[in-house]
């Protein structure tokens, strides 16, 4: 990086997995740009994070509890807020369950520069406790996105088979434009990265090369355990009819592109089925059979009895666009 090059601002959220929370500290410690401040905003009331702060040892780092239990949720996605990191220089939400490579700051750093970016999304590694690192050809957005700068389309139209963003791959101007925070509308994790995904409304630059690593962690230990399947199926269904009516059928169009093999494909049509697109499901598969109209009646009984998580959240975007 050259001496203009931005400093770095790392929200860390935890909640009592002070090993992993190790690790991940230990990245940053490790990297090459040593211009960076990290704050531990720790969810747990019995405060474990403290310790491996204090055994750190490292004035960059300071440990915040919270006063209240956010949940998994509400401690990431309040991470995200201005008040929680502000610039100028470059923000970087780490969750304690992943980590860097050293030169992921040296790197970054320069494409924000370089590119002059509001945003950037920089793809992932995978490690998996029972295999380690897995392979490079396998990464969390690469078989997605693709080097350079992603309209706000291509990313909304990929919500229609996948989350979207990455919270660990999203790298932001402090000072720039919009808000990344989602708020306490939805209170499911599994839903925040789709919702952080409908904020965006400006080109933002992506990296395929990989310098952060997502951690795929076993239900019992992700942020995501307990949650009900069928209230964030009922959810994505809000977020699929949202990004039809922004976009039409050119979005289901290009998420179809997107699709080299059949499980995807098949995914997609499930999807349009299960949220009411009959029509968008036969245009990309005209070989629906009765089985995906029982998907499709499925969808209609959720939308009747479940309660939408996303109701709420959704019905803010439209004063949150630019």
């Amino acid at each position: 990086m050259t001496a203009s090059s931005p400093a770095w601002q790392v929200a860390v959220p935890t909640y009592r997995r002070p090993g992993l929370l190790q690790r991940a500290l230990s990245s940053l410690l490790a990297q090459t740009e040593p211009r960076w401040q990290a704050t531990v905003y720790d969810d747990s009331p019995d405060r474990e994070a403290r310790a491996v702060v204090e055994s750190i040892g490292d004035a960059r780092i300071r440990h915040v509890g919270n006063a209240l239990r956010l949940g998994a949720a509400g401690n990431i996605d309040r991470c995200f807020g201005r008040e929680r990191l502000q610039g100028p220089g470059l923000g970087l939400v780490l969750e304690d369950d992943n980590f860097l490579l050293p030169d992921f700051f040296a790197f970054a750093g320069e494409q924000m520069t370089r590119t002059g970016a509001w945003m950037a999304l920089f793809n992932q590694r995978i490690w998996s406790d029972a295999e380690g690192m897995i392979s490079e050809a396998r990464t969390t957005r690469g078989a997605w996105f693709s080097d350079g700068w992603v309209s706000p389309f291509d990313l909304h139209a990929s919500l229609l088979l996948f989350e979207g963003l990455s919270n660990g791959g999203i790298v932001w101007r402090l000072d720039g434009p919009g808000t990344l925070e989602v708020g306490r509308m939805v209170t499911y994790t599994s839903l925040h990265e789709f919702c952080r995904s409908l904020l965006v409304h400006e080109p933002f630059w992506f990296s395929s090369r990989a310098l952060s690593v997502w951690t795929a962690n076993s239900a019992a230990e992700t942020a995501r355990k307990g949650e009900v399947n069928r209230i964030i199926t009922r959810g994505r269904q809000t977020i699929t009819r949202t990004v039809l009516h922004w976009h039409g059928r050119a979005a289901v169009y290009q998420a179809a592109r997107k699709c080299s093999e059949d499980g995807p494909r098949r995914q997609l049509v499930s999807t349009l089925l299960h949220a009411g697109f009959l029509g968008a499901a036969f245009a990309i598969d005209a070989r629906m059979s009765i089985a995906c109209l029982g998907t499709a009646a499925k969808g209609a009984l959720s939308r009747a009895l479940v309660a939408d998580p996303c109701a709420a959240f959704v019905s803010t975007l439209a004063a949150r666009q630019p």
